[in-house]
């Protein structure tokens, strides 16, 4: 009984608040909607520990959209939650925000092991007039474009009988195997799910499109979805890639940077910092590890100027063309397992065996 009694005067209170704040009456479909959006979107937690006050869930909203944070359920308010968006709750259930403490990027703490991904797309869009091959294209360099910023790659398989960590669907409203129904034209166009699940769903009642001026571009979302994908949460920065509402963003940013080197690479950027390191210093504390990519390695040239001797104009450090492990050794692993070609060990194989792989400067 009392606890019946608590969850009707928890009610009474959000309704109140609905009813009355902006002194104007809120059209009852539009409060609904509110309701729903915050409930969806984890602004009101669904743990009975979390936020449950309404006025400050309306507030950091609007801190996170910058538009006046009032905690008044106003009409620009009500505009901002219809906008198009990712499908992902900008808090996790167990998350506690309050006005005034939101971080820039933030991560989710799950990540993977494996630096080498393979991705299978299941179907393609139905909407927008793009073939399947070019909504291939546009999404394999959605995935290029993360491997420039990080230490993971991406690779497709189209074998039914592979295993693909990364599975990637076009479904609409409710669909198999999700916690999470999309909502026709609209709304909520596409969701990913952090590591280890893998899986990325674009609503197949949108239209996907090459453009920024029809349709949603295809690439600036699978860029932001893979993001999630990779165990990044959403940014509040709107020139992010990784900012919650749907835009034309097609460059990753600091932000995104940031937030792989913190997750993989033991980065130093806090998800609340955003004063980038020195220009002669190592971005990330591994770098060490990592100096035999120096020449070969965009990421490692740019996070690892000290290590890599670039700082000042200097040249990229060069190493001397041996192999550590005995030749022997190196053949074999070469030879027998391939592994001076295979992404997973091609690394491994420079630092290991530099010279039987012909990794040395001006080698294959």
């Amino acid at each position: 009984m009392m606890r019946r009694a608590s969850q009707m005067l928890r009610f009474l209170l959000l309704f109140l608040s609905l009813c009355c704040l902006n002194g104007a009456p809120v059209d009852e479909k539009e409060k609904r909607f509110a309701l729903d959006f915050l409930k969806k979107y984890h602004y009101l937690s669904p743990l009975k520990s979390g936020n449950h006050n309404f006025k400050d869930a309306v507030r950091i909203f609007q801190e996170l959209t910058h538009i006046p944070d009032t905690g008044q359920l106003d009409s620009k308010t009500i505009a901002e939650m219809h906008k198009p968006r990712c499908g992902v709750p900008d808090f996790d259930d167990d998350d506690k925000p309050s006005p005034g403490r939101i971080k820039r990027f933030s991560v989710s703490g799950r990540r993977w092991e494996n630096m080498h991904l393979k991705y299978r797309i299941h179907n393609f869009a139905s909407n927008g007039g793009l073939t399947a091959s070019q909504q291939r294209r546009i999404i394999k360099r959605a995935f290029r474009a993360w491997e420039k910023i990080g230490p993971i790659s991406f690779s497709e398989v189209t074998d039914a009988s592979s295993n693909a960590s990364i599975n990637i669907s076009f479904v609409a409203k409710v669909h198999p195997s999700c916690c999470c129904k999309f909502d026709g034209t609209g709304g909520s166009i596409a969701h990913a799910f952090y590591p280890k699940t893998g899986d990325l769903h674009f609503d197949d009642d949108e239209q996907f499109t090459n453009s920024n001026t029809t349709g949603y571009n295809l690439f600036s979302i699978a860029l932001h979805e893979i993001g999630h994908l990779l165990g990044l949460k959403h940014s509040n920065d709107p020139n992010a890639v990784m900012y919650m509402e749907y835009s034309n963003n097609q460059n990753l940013t600091d932000e995104e940077r940031h937030g792989i080197e913190y997750i993989y690479m033991q980065g130093t950027a806090q998800p609340d910092s955003t004063k980038s390191p020195g220009p002669c210093v190592d971005e990330v504390p591994t770098c060490k590890d990592y100096v035999h990519e120096c020449s070969s390695n965009p990421f490692v040239r740019k996070s690892c100027r000290k290590a890599c001797g670039i700082c000042g104009g200097q040249s990229v450090v060069t190493l001397p063309c041996v192999d550590k492990y005995p030749s022997t050794t190196c053949t074999m692993l070469k030879s027998t397992y391939g592994y001076c070609q295979l992404p997973r060990t091609k690394a491994f194989m420079t630092d290991k065996c530099r010279k039987t792989c012909g990794f040395c400067s001006g080698a294959g």
